[in-house]
């Protein structure tokens, strides 16, 4: 424990998709008390633990006031890298001070307005039930087909499948997937897609992560290994031809014989191809962020940088690309082309339109948000298909200036990347290769909670605004909400939210003292999700500390190698990341 200190923890549980950054703060001691105060946050993926992020705001002893929250972040703006969406955060009403803080939970701000300002409408109370309407809006999307890889799939297979990327050959009607597992060819000319070949067929080099054709030769990204040149045989086999090192690869894009890639070190190679079995590299472009993924049209290419937003390049000397642009979207995972606009998946800035009618000046019209962070998009005709882990998404981009949500459905594990053509969308979903269509002229609502657990300091009154939203192509009725601990009430700011709207849910806690294990229940009807769900409790158990109690100290060693102790870090923030990477 820390020495001379008391050291409260206010903590909560946020579930969601995508690894999201949320600055820290504390609850405020009162004053003239010892106390230290710690803000805690874990975010986790909703069906399976993926990623943590632990954020400790440590004041020295003796203090009692928080320095100034930082402003909040523009609409659709990211904070990292990767494309990490900041999110917005819960209020939390301090019952010493009367004052409101962020506690750290996933949600919405609180605002306060000029003195002139007319109160906002007291919170809806919804009926006391979770059922699902029974009217409920048809799900528009439809599982064509699909097939399973695991290492536990039996019979012959790939060892097992973790799909990074999936690209559809239209010439022979194939799909090529990429990742943990290598690089396979699919047969997908009936719904079900049926394997072909694969490489390798012995021991794993690692994961694959994006795949370009050109005539029977397969072009593969491997972030270890660099850029690996495979064969295709008459019989859909795949050997491997060459091997060019060159660690960080990431996004590929051919164009005539140049192959154009990515590199996560922050540079664009340039590949010659008069040697198809022997890629050379002939030109590197430094002084990217992250660049993800790139698309080529004409003599421009547009990359998706994580850390720049979307990167305009100029190909007119095809073996001298030069930067001429960026459009600052937030952190762009990917990039598909439509008719004079440009598609981004922003992260958790969400789907973004940018207009191209001056190629090299990008200019945002559109953006969609989804709660979650999107990290590809594919076109088919009007309908732009995207992905966020979770969820597979469906756009009407009819009107690219007005795109109109569809609706959202959720994968059986995670959707990491979609590519569409003939009317349906092929999705990489880890361990799946599914094929999926959407009915564009039948779109439902789409419930969007991003909490999914809340921690709750006990004895203490509080209170906690919850952003909802419904990310569907139709109106969203919100039917019912249960409690079951009394201590909690509930109440909705709007009980009907039309496409893309939103609205804060209110929880409170009146304080009363004992443990706190409940849930809330909250009834609408999204034909997919018809019940969320959010668990209400104040954590201990096994080796968790509760909120309240002292933190524990702990020692660690930094990535450079200086050792660290939670103890001698008084009056200074700590951040621990802990993560997982594809």
């Amino acid at each position: 424990m820390l020495s001379g200190c008391s050291v409260p923890i206010s903590a909560t549980l946020c579930c969601t998709s995508s690894f999201r950054q949320v600055v820290p703060s504390g609850q405020p001691s009162p004053r003239n008390s010892t106390a230290l105060p710690v803000s805690l946050l874990m975010a986790h993926h909703t069906r399976e633990l993926m990623s943590v992020l632990l954020a400790i705001t440590l004041l020295s002893c003796g203090k009692s006031e928080l320095p100034p929250p930082p402003e909040a972040p523009s609409p659709g703006s990211t904070d990292s890298a990767d494309g990490v969406d900041s999110g917005a955060s819960v209020v939390d009403t301090d019952p010493a001070t009367d004052e409101t803080v962020d506690s750290g939970v996933e949600g919405k701000t609180g605002e306060t307005g000029d003195p002139g300002d007319t109160a906002p409408a007291p919170p809806i109370a919804l009926p006391d039930s979770c059922e699902q309407p029974e009217a409920t809006i048809a799900l528009p999307f439809t599982l064509l087909g699909d097939v399973l890889y695991t290492e536990d799939t039996p019979g012959e297979q790939v060892w097992f499948m973790e799909l990074t990327e999936v690209a559809v050959d239209v010439e022979r009607q194939w799909l090529w997937g990429a990742g943990q597992g290598g690089v396979i060819a699919f047969d997908i000319s009936e719904p079900t897609p049926r394997r072909l070949g694969y490489f390798p067929a012995g021991d794993m080099p690692g994961r694959y992560y994006r795949v370009e054709v050109a005539g029977d030769r397969v072009y593969a990204a491997n972030r270890d290994l660099g850029l690996t040149t495979l064969a295709i045989g008459e019989d859909a086999s795949l050997t491997a031809v060459s091997e060019q090192r060159w660690s960080g690869i990431e996004g590929l894009e051919l164009v005539g014989d140049r192959l154009y890639a990515t590199g996560l070190w922050g540079d664009i190679l340039t590949f010659d191809l008069a040697d198809p079995d022997r890629p050379r590299v002939v030109h590197e472009l430094g002084g990217l962020g992250t660049p993800w993924d790139l698309v080529a049209a004409g003599d421009v290419a547009y990359v998706a940088d994580g850390a720049l937003g979307v990167v305009t390049l100029d190909l007119s000397d095809p073996d001298a690309p030069a930067v001429v642009a960026v459009a600052e979207v937030g952190g762009a995972q990917e990039v598909a082309l439509g008719e004079g606009v440009i598609y981004a998946a922003a992260g958790g800035g969400g789907v973004v339109v940018l207009d191209r009618s001056d190629p090299l000046e990008l200019i945002e019209i559109a953006r969609l948000s989804y709660g979650a962070s999107v990290q590809s998009v594919s076109l088919d005709g009007d309908v732009l298909w995207a992905t966020s882990q979770e969820d597979l998404i469906a756009v009407d981009v009819s009107d690219p200036r007005a795109p109109v949500p569809i609706g959202t459905v959720e994968t059986p594990q995670f959707a990491m990347h979609v590519d569409a053509w003939g009317g349906r969308a092929y999705v990489g979903d880890w361990n799946y290769l599914e094929v999926w269509s959407v009915a564009a002229d039948a779109p439902a609502p789409d419930l969007e909670l991003e909490v999914a657990e809340i921690l709750v300091r006990e004895g203490e009154a509080q209170s906690f605004e919850l952003t909802v939203r419904n990310t569907g192509g139709a109106a969203l009725s919100l039917s019912g909400a249960t409690l079951d601990d009394p201590r909690f009430s509930v109440g909705v700011g709007s009980d009907v939210l039309g496409p893309a709207e939103e609205t804060i849910l209110t929880l409170s806690f009146d304080g009363a003292a004992g443990a706190i294990d409940a849930a809330l229940c909250l009834a609408s009807d999204d034909p997919d999700l018809g019940q969320a769900t959010v668990t209400l409790h104040s954590g201990g158990g096994g080796s968790n500390e509760a909120v309240g109690t002292p933190a524990p100290d702990f020692v660690l060693q930094g990535l450079d190698g200086e050792t660290y102790q939670l103890s001698e870090e008084l009056g200074h923030p700590v951040v621990l990341i802990y993560f997982a990477t594809w």
